[in-house]
């Protein structure tokens, strides 16, 4: 732009790749946390641009993702109970509990669990009969706060 420029040919990149990297079209993509520049420049070097650019760090709640899969009912079932971490950080996960939602009871627990990274997720292969709609749940720690995740079926 404009319409009537004489060179549209633009040259964009980043001041700062492990945070953000920008393609030949101005699209960004963003990686880690901290701030960037994204720059524009005219291939006659006439017209320059600059974009600061700040990445935040999404909390890691955000990050931690807890499921269940496998055969079940809402009474009996053969599942595997799943820890994801999608953060670049190591969590610490110190309890992991199944209840019976109908009595309340833990049926299933196991304490110090271990520490969970990126791509290695924490599996617990879990056989339960009479047990009506479990309801998991993982407490985990991430730089010396503590946090809770559920999945119930």
């Amino acid at each position: 732009k404009p319409e009537n420029a004489s060179n549209k040919d633009v040259v964009w990149s980043s001041s700062n790749e492990a945070i953000a990297t920008v393609d030949q079209e101005g699209n960004v993509e963003t990686f880690n946390p901290g701030t960037c520049s994204i720059w524009v420049v005219s291939s006659d070097n006439n017209l320059k641009a600059e974009c600061k650019v700040t990445v935040i760090e999404r909390p890691i709640e955000d990050l931690i993702r807890a499921s269940v899969y496998g055969s079940s009912t809402s009474i009996n079932g053969d599942v595997t109970a799943a820890f994801y971490n999608n953060s670049n950080k190591v969590v610490e996960v110190s309890e992991f509990t199944m209840y019976d939602t109908r009595t309340n009871k833990v049926v299933y627990q196991d304490k110090d669990c271990g520490f969970v990274e990126y791509k290695k997720p924490l599996l617990y292969n879990l056989e339960f009969s009479r047990i009506y709609k479990p309801l998991f749940v993982w407490k985990y720690t991430c730089d010396g706060k503590t946090y809770e995740a559920t999945y119930q079926m």
